[in-house]
């Protein structure tokens, strides 16, 4: 009987060191599962901080396409206003030379 005794005392000791060695992998698994979270976390926080960026971004875009607009519409309007000066020179300098 003192056999089986012993052979239940190892099978005890087993599983002890089995529910150790468990125990130990689950605290393992635990901190990783911790350490990605927290990564997560900040490509999340990351990503938001992009997204707000790029908002900020395209609004800038958005006003810098008006201003060119509006820098366009003006330059036009220098451009036919220089045409007109040119040609009224052109035809005072005509005038002064004798030119029909």
């Amino acid at each position: 009987m003192a056999g089986g005794i012993d052979l239940f005392g190892d099978d005890v000791d087993s599983v002890r060191s089995l529910v150790a060695a468990v125990a130990k992998i689950a605290g393992r698994n635990a901190a990783a599962i911790h350490k990605l979270t927290e990564q997560v976390d900040r490509v999340v926080a990351t990503q938001e901080t992009n997204a707000i960026a790029i908002d900020r971004l395209t609004h800038r875009i958005d006003r810098l396409s008006q201003s060119v607009a509006r820098l366009s519409v003006g330059a036009e309007a220098d451009r036919s206003v220089m045409r007109g000066i040119q040609t009224d020179n052109q035809e005072i300098l005509n005038h002064l030379k004798g030119k029909p």
